[in-house]
Parts: C-alpha cells; sequence; structure tokens
C-alpha cells in the first residue's frame, strides 16, 4: 500500500524523514476528488481529463475555496514546501480541514507534523511526496564529500505565500 511521505527539507541538506501517512488515497486524491466533487460538480476527480485535472488543481482562481481548502490543495501539489514560520498556519488549515474530512489523511499529516516540530532544525521546511510510488523528488544528488544526498529546493514553492497569493487575486476579481 502506497504512502504520503512527509519530510523536513533544506537547500543542500539531507531530507530528514517526518513520518508516513498509510494509504496515499487518504491524501492529495482524497482532496482533489473532493474540490472536484463539491467545486466542479464532478463524480470524481477527471482522471483522464487534463483540462479539468488542472482546474481543479487550480480551483482557487475561479471557486471561492476557503483559506483552509486553498492551503490544504496547495500543500498537495508536487514540490511544496512550506517555511517553519508557516508551520502553525499549515496546521490550523489541516485541523479545519480534517475536521470536515474525516477520512482524508490530513489530521494524520497534521499530528505528525505537530509532534515533530521540536525535531524540525531552524532553515527547515515541511515537505510531501504524496505517494510512495512517485521518486523521492526531495532527495537530490549525491554529495560525496557529506556522503549524504542533498535536497534541491529550487523548483519548489512555498503553500503559505501561494495560498495568500491566491486569495489576494481573488478579492481584486
Amino acid at each position: 500500500m502506497s504512502s504520503t511521505l512527509i519530510y523536513a527539507v533544506k537547500q543542500d541538506e539531507e531530507p530528514i524523514s517526518i513520518g508516513e501517512c498509510r494509504n496515499a488515497f487518504r491524501g492529495a486524491m482524497y482532496v482533489w476528488n473532493d474540490i472536484a466533487k463539491r467545486y466542479f460538480g464532478l463524480e470524481s476527480f477527471p482522471h483522464f481529463d487534463e483540462d479539468m485535472q488542472r482546474r481543479v488543481w487550480n480551483a482557487g482562481n475561479e471557486k471561492p475555496l476557503t483559506t483552509a481548502e486553498l492551503i490544504v490543495l496547495a500543500s498537495t501539489m508536487d514540490k511544496a514546501i512550506v517555511d517553519k514560520a508557516g508551520i502553525d498556519g499549515l496546521l490550523t488549515a489541516f485541523k479545519e480541514y480534517g475536521e470536515n474530512n474525516e477520512n482524508s489523511s490530513i489530521s494524520d499529516q497534521a499530528d505528525l507534523i505537530k509532534k515533530s516540530l521540536d525535531s524540525i532544525p531552524d532553515g527547515y521546511s515541511i515537505a510531501w511526496i504524496q505517494t510512495s510510488v512517485c521518486g523521492d523528488y526531495w532527495f537530490g544528488e549525491w554529495d560525496e564529500e557529506k556522503e549524504i544526498y542533498t535536497c534541491d529546493l529550487s523548483q519548489s514553492f512555498e503553500v503559505m505565500q501561494q495560498a495568500k497569493e491566491v486569495e489576494e487575486y481573488g478579492k481584486e476579481s
């Protein structure tokens, strides 16, 4: 069975495992199905319609998602990170979403992150691999000198900043 994997990551450092939530379909796919059903009237996430997939993934650009939904949805995307300063906001959003979606793993993910807060070094961010079936893209190049795989965060985006920008865009529209 696949899992959602959670890490603490920092540029050019080795990822630190925070934990995993069994059954990855309770993570990102649950959220995408939820957004597809509630906001687009679909039966489920549109697996074979790329245009509709993009609309679901970018639902905040055209639908009135709550702040919690924006944050949770953004966290399900590849290369999503949350800086340590944003973790409290992330946990609040995960708690709200999890309370309304008990079959998802979002509350479980929040619990794992919360339990690990004291062990996450300064300068590290939270990051996900939504399904263990995919590669561990947080493990970048092998560093011969340090004898570790180091993170490359150059393609990542910060979830809390993304959610804020989408909210501001919605207010302007």
